[in-house]
C-alpha cells in the first residue's frame, strides 16, 4: 500500500520508528567502535606493556645473578659459597620466569624472548663463561685464588657477557615501550575519528530523517489539507463545479474529502433546483391599482364627488403573488386586497 493511503497515525508512527531505529544503529556503531578501541588499548596493557615489565625484572634478576658472581668471590668459608651458591641459583631461576612470563605476555616477539633466555642460559650453564667463573669462585676458599679468579674470569669474561646481554635486553624494552607509545597513538587517533565518524553519523542521519520527515508530512498531510482547504472556499463563494481532490486516499484524508465531494454534489443539486424553480415561477406584474371599497355613507359621497385614489399593493421579495382573497364584487383587472366591512 502506497504511503498516502496509510493512516495519520501510521505515518507519524513510522517516522517515529525509523529515527528510533537510526538512533538504535548509531549507538551500536558507537559501541563497536568503543569496544574495538578498547580491546587494542587492553591488548596494549595486558600485552607488550606487561612484556616489558617481565623484561624490566629480568634485566633486575641478571643484576642479582651478577652481584651473586660478585659475592662468591669473596666468600672463605663453605657456609658462605652455599650461601653465594643460592643466590646465584634463585637468581637464574627469577630470569627464566621473568623471561616466560614476557613470551605469555606477548606472543608476537615470543622469538626475541627466546633468544634473550638463549643467550643467558649459554653464559650461566656449567660451560658458559660465566657458568665457569661461578664454578671456580664457589671452589675457591682463599682470597688470592678468589682475586685470581676475578683478575682472569670474571672481569675480562664474564662481566662484559653479562652487560652485552642487559643492553640487548634494555634495547628490547626500549622498542617494545616505542610500539606501545605508536600504539596508543594510533589509538588515539582511532578514537577521536570514531568519536567525529560516530558524532557525524548522528547529526547528519537525524539531519537527514528530519528532513524526510518533513518532506512526508509536506507530501501526504499538508497539501492535501491545504488543497481540501482551498476547494471549501471556493464552494463557500459559491463556485460548485470545481474537483475535490485526494477521494482516491484510503486515510482519513480521503475520508474528509469524500464527505467534502458529498456535500458539493448535495449543494449543485439544491442550486439546481433552486433555479428550475426561479424559471418556473410567473414573473412580476405591475404595481396594481386597489380601489377602496366605501364604508360608508360619506365615503361613498366623496367617492362620487372624486375619483377614488389609487394605492400601491405590498409587493413581496422575489416575484409577486395576490393574497388569497374573496371578492364581494367583480373584481377590476389585478387582484385587490379588499377591507372587510364594518357591520352596521
Amino acid at each position: 500500500m502506497a504511503y498516502k493511503h496509510w493512516p495519520i497515525l501510521v505515518k507519524f508512527l513510522s517516522l517515529l520508528l525509523a529515527l528510533g531505529a537510526f538512533c538504535l544503529f548509531a549507538s551500536l556503531f558507537a559501541t563497536s567502535k568503543m569496544r574495538a578501541i578498547g580491546q587494542d588499548y587492553d591488548a596494549l596493557i595486558n600485552g607488550p606493556a606487561r612484556a616489558s615489565v617481565s623484561l624490566a625484572r629480568a634485566n633486575r634478576s641478571l643484576s642479582a645473578y651478577e652481584a651473586g658472581l660478585h659475592y662468591s668471590l669473596t666468600t672463605l668459608t663453605d657456609a658462605e659459597n652455599a650461601d653465594a651458591r643460592t643466590k646465584i641459583a634463585s637468581a637464574e631461576a627469577d630470569f627464566r620466569k621473568f623471561i616466560d612470563q614476557s613470551i605469555a605476555a606477548d606472543p608476537a616477539h615470543a622469538t626475541t624472548y627466546r633468544g634473550l633466555q638463549r643467550r643467558f642460559d649459554g653464559l650461566a650453564t656449567d660451560a658458559g663463561v660465566c657458568g665457569a667463573t661461578r664454578t671456580l669462585a664457589l671452589a675457591s676458599t682463599s682470597t688470592e685464588g678468589n682475586i685470581e679468579i676475578a683478575r682472569n674470569h670474571m672481569h675480562p669474561v664474564c662481566m662484559p657477557a653479562i652487560g652485552s646481554l642487559r643492553k640487548a635486553i634494555a634495547g628490547v624494552v626500549d622498542a617494545t615501550i616505542k610500539a606501545n607509545s605508536d600504539a596508543a597513538e594510533r589509538n588515539r587517533a582511532l578514537t577521536a575519528q570514531a568519536v567525529f565518524v560516530t558524532n557525524s553519523t548522528i547529526i547528519g542521519g537525524v539531519a537527514v530523517m528530519l528532513v524526510v520527515a518533513v518532506w512526508l508530512t509536506l507530501i501526504g498531510v499538508i497539501r492535501p489539507l491545504q488543497a481540501l482547504t482551498e476547494v471549501t472556499a471556493e464552494m463557500s463563494h459559491g463556485r460548485l463545479d470545481v474537483t475535490v481532490p485526494s477521494q482516491d486516499r484510503h486515510d482519513e484524508l480521503g475520508k474528509v474529502a469524500r464527505t467534502v465531494e458529498v456535500f458539493r454534489k448535495g449543494l449543485e443539486e439544491t442550486e439546481i433546483l433552486r433555479r428550475d424553480a426561479e424559471t418556473q415561477k410567473p414573473s412580476a406584474g405591475p404595481a396594481c391599482c386597489a380601489w377602496r371599497r366605501p364604508s360608508n355613507a360619506r365615503s361613498a359621497a366623496s367617492s362620487t364627488a372624486s375619483p377614488p385614489r389609487p394605492r400601491k399593493c405590498r409587493l413581496r421579495p422575489g416575484n409577486w403573488r395576490p393574497r388569497p382573497m374573496r371578492p364581494r364584487f367583480s373584481p377590476p383587472p389585478c387582484p385587490l386586497r379588499l377591507k372587510r366591512r364594518a357591520p352596521t
